[in-house]
């Protein structure tokens, strides 16, 4: 079903699209980037924390590709199955790798208004936290409970402990 759609402009826009750019200020573009921009490091900060996935910053991109540690989620054999329970769970469209040739990721789409961006981060969160492999979990639980002993507050308090 997903390859099925079309992602290109059609032949109208196509024709259009000289004279739109002739007559659009350079400042929409510019504010179009620098929206494009926000949306891009937004997701990218709220991505780059869950557990099993590794996103890839865009650079100049409307879209940005996340790699599945699928060896992570083990009741999932191929990011088709991952996309698909995550559709189907929580409702965030993504596009798997292989509609784009690119095996074990996904397409995420940045044009989104930002707080549905950050709500569809936020389900993405829950799918992989709910789907992360058990043993992989327990791993996640030590490394969250080793960066709280490290985060300078906590490291100051038990410096002073020690010193007492």
């Amino acid at each position: 079903q997903l390859l099925g759609r079309n992602f290109g402009p059609n032949r109208t826009v196509q024709l259009a699209l000289p004279g739109i750019l002739a007559n659009v200020p350079q400042s929409f573009f510019d504010e179009t980037v620098k929206k494009v921009q926000l949306h891009a490091m937004t997701a990218f900060n709220l991505l780059r924390n869950i557990p099993g996935l590794e996103p890839i910053k865009p650079s100049g991109a409307f879209y940005m590709m996340i790699k599945i540690h699928l060896q992570k989620f083990k009741e999932f054999s191929t990011d088709v199955e991952f996309i698909e329970k995550l559709t189907e769970e929580q409702s965030v469209l993504a596009f798997p790798g292989p509609c784009f040739q690119v095996q074990g990721y996904f397409r995420f789409v940045l044009t989104v208004p930002l707080d549905k961006l950050i709500e569809a981060c936020q389900r993405i969160n829950e799918f992989c936290i709910a789907h992360l492999d058990k043993d992989e979990k327990a791993i996640e639980v030590l490394a969250s409970n080793c960066g709280l002993m490290t985060s300078s507050s906590s490291l100051k308090h038990a410096k002073m402990e020690i010193a007492l």
